[in-house]
């Protein structure tokens, strides 16, 4: 959390020394699914499927290249309600059910347990401010790449210092959509709903299982379809 609220700052700060033509900050929801690819060390057979949803927050800034078109750059953040993943044969698991075990498991010994889940996410491109004359509010269009990372954590601690964790790091890397509504209430101020359907083509994915200080890693990598759709409604600032 304190990466991401420094990322924040840093991006305001970009936004005056750069002088960008605008900066949003808002609420996002966002899904994620997809899959891996086989794992390259224990059962080759293994391929995950996942699915994560939930809220966060996203800053957005903008600056024209002319009068109809615009490049665009944001960085979202979402915490997870929860997330599901299955794999060849079996139903789908639920990472919250599996926080209720480990967590039942740890306090009878005397311990606690913890559970994350988050995507970090960010992209870029370019938009077409759509030329509509005669409505209250501003239209636009475009589309660029997009970088995701979604993380999940089961962790239980002991009195005796024991530590076990499950930790699934996953990575996709594609092209995404972008669709703007904005309307500008003065100067400065305005505010704008963006959705952004994302594809990613390429992924990396870790599976860790830790025991202490002792880790086993499971990795793939490769082209594996992915699918996204942060949803923002947000406050902008017009520089």
């Amino acid at each position: 959390m304190k990466k991401a609220i420094s990322l924040l700052v840093i991006l305001c700060i970009a936004a005056s020394l750069f002088a960008l033509g605008s900066i949003r900050v808002g609420g996002a929801y966002s899904l994620v699914t997809g899959r891996t690819k086989p794992y390259t060390q224990g059962d080759q057979d293994t391929v995950v499927r996942y699915s994560s949803s939930g809220f966060g927050f996203n800053v957005l800034g903008k600056d024209d290249i002319s009068d109809n078109l615009a490049t665009w750059f944001d960085f979202n953040m979402v915490f997870g309600t929860d997330g599901k993943f299955k794999t060849p044969g079996s139903d789908w698991t639920s990472l919250n059910d599996m926080y209720t075990l480990a967590e039942k498991e740890a306090r009878l010994a005397g311990g606690s347990a913890g559970k994350k889940l988050y995507s970090l996410s960010s992209s870029g491109g370019v938009v077409y401010k759509l030329p509509f004359t005669n409505t209250h509010f501003n239209y636009s269009v475009g589309g660029g790449l997009f970088i995701d990372r979604l993380y999940a954590e089961i962790s239980q601690k002991y009195p005796n210092g024991h530590t076990e964790a499950f930790v699934v790091r996953s990575f996709n890397l594609g092209i995404t959509s972008y669709g703007e509504i904005s309307k500008q209430y003065s100067e400065h101020f305005g505010i704008s709903l963006t959705v952004m359907l994302r594809m990613g083509f390429l992924n990396f994915s870790t599976q860790d299982n830790r025991v202490d200080n002792a880790r086993n890693e499971e990795r793939a990598f490769g082209f594996a379809p992915s699918f996204s759709m942060p949803v923002v409604l947000g406050l902008t600032y017009y520089f």
